[in-house]
């Protein structure tokens, strides 16, 4: 329902309020959609004033409250209404970014202040958990830009997490693997969450270095002209600067919150293809990769916190697509429970196995049904690589 449908208009604001409501509804409609990630990235200071162990509360509430509001807004199979300039729906991430580096380096100085490693190791969780949970999805939405300074700011929230090669690892290979053997980012059946994280973490970064290695080959330079050794620079001196200017407690923060953002970011690419796999074609090569090929989830209030990520079967077609244009795609696979659901779920691997393995055989009996879908080719924007 629209937000100014809930209100009626009375007296003599009557006028007012309809002449000022094209103008402002669309504003709200946006504004409650999809600025939810600044209200839970604020719970995280607001805890500290409350007591120095109140942090290690704010994940489990993230994950009741995203429990509890995928409930209450439920699932829409349809296409959500999205109003509102394209620049204001933009100002989003690029206003989200700089908060959350902002509040990255926020934690670094109170925990460097710290005396208790438990208050320490709950802030860098609770920071850890918003910047993999909205920060990693704000940057993914920035790398896939054709634009330059929108790219340039997605590095600098991975740079935040210490994870610059994912976009690489994510344009370069992902999206041209996706659903693949080949994949280190696509979780295959039977592998449990923890198995997986090890194998796509390790992986990506070894894949990065052999694409840039042979992307380098043939210049004068090739370790300056490397990425992945340009972003290990850049950590170095970031990890650097922590540890002259603030001291060892910063630099423990710092790592352990990269480290749940990246788990975090795992999760989500665990759930995303679990188990679907593109055919082999008879003379070598994957079939095309398909909206079939990647697991989606329906659920509004997910979907509005995570910049539509709920629609991935939609990114992959058009990965340079923003995220207020992306629309569920009938007839794809579907997760059981929004993310927070479904990824407390893959951290019990034989419930998971039980649920998934079952949707996956349902899936794949369906797929091979007489008139199957459509396939369209995934789209990939070199530019934005």
């Amino acid at each position: 329902m629209p937000i100014f449908e809930a209100f009626p208009f009375h007296s003599g604001f009557t006028l007012t309020l309809q002449i000022a409501r094209p103008f402002a509804e669309p504003v709200l409609e946006m504004a409650i959609r999809y600025s939810f990630p600044f209200g839970f990235l604020a719970m995280i200071p607001l805890s500290r004033l409350v007591g120095p162990l109140m942090p290690w509360a704010i994940v489990p509430a993230f994950v009741v409250l995203f429990l509890v509001f995928d409930a209450a807004f439920g699932s829409s199979e349809h296409e959500e209404r999205n109003t509102g300039s394209r620049l204001a729906y933009r100002m989003i991430p690029w206003a989200y970014i700089p908060v959350q580096l902002a509040t990255i380096l926020w934690g670094a100085v109170d925990a460097s202040q710290s005396t208790s490693i438990a208050a320490i190791l709950g802030l860098a969780t609770a920071t850890g958990g918003a910047t993999g949970i909205f920060g990693m999805l704000a940057a993914h939405e920035m790398i896939h830009s054709r634009a330059r300074g929108e790219r340039a700011l997605g590095l600098m929230m991975l740079a935040g997490v210490t994870y610059m090669h994912f976009r690489v690892s994510h344009l370069q290979g992902h999206h041209r693997l996706a659903a693949t053997p080949a994949d280190s980012a696509t979780a295959r059946r039977g592998e449990s969450v923890y198995r997986f994280v090890l194998r796509s973490i390790t992986g990506q970064l070894r894949d990065t270095w052999r694409w840039e290695r042979d992307r380098t080959a043939d210049r004068d330079w090739p370790l300056l002209a490397n990425r992945l050794v340009r972003y290990a620079g850049a950590t170095l001196v970031i990890y650097a600067a922590f540890d002259i200017v603030l001291g060892w407690r910063s630099l423990l923060f710092q790592g352990t919150q990269s480290a749940i953002a990246i788990l975090v970011l795992e999760l989500f690419d665990y759930v995303a293809h679990y188990g679907l796999l593109r055919r082999a074609l008879p003379g070598g090569g994957a079939e095309p990769l398909a909206p079939w090929h990647s697991w989606n989830t329906t659920r509004r209030f997910s979907n509005w916190c995570l910049l539509n990520g709920g629609h991935h079967s939609a990114h992959h077609r058009a990965p340079a697509r923003v995220y207020q244009d992306l629309r569920p795609v009938p007839s794809t696979p579907r997760l059981p429970f929004g993310y927070a659901g479904t990824m407390l779920l893959a951290l019990v691997p034989p419930l998971w196995r039980r649920v998934m393995d079952r949707r996956l055989q349902d899936w794949r009996g369906a797929a091979r049904s007489p008139a199957p879908p459509v396939a369209r080719r995934a789209r990939h924007d070199d530019r934005a690589a």
